[in-house]
């Protein structure tokens, strides 16, 4: 299991690293924002 996790993973940022990025990156950005609004 925990090796077909790492296997996942790298693939994940060897293939389309910069296309996750960017989709993810408003979700990043949102979570962050509302984790400083809670403090």
């Amino acid at each position: 299991m925990g090796k077909h996790n790492f296997y996942k993973l790298s693939g994940l940022f060897q293939g389309n690293f910069s296309e996750n990025l960017t989709l993810n990156l408003p979700y990043y950005v949102s979570d962050i924002v509302i984790k400083i609004k809670k403090i």
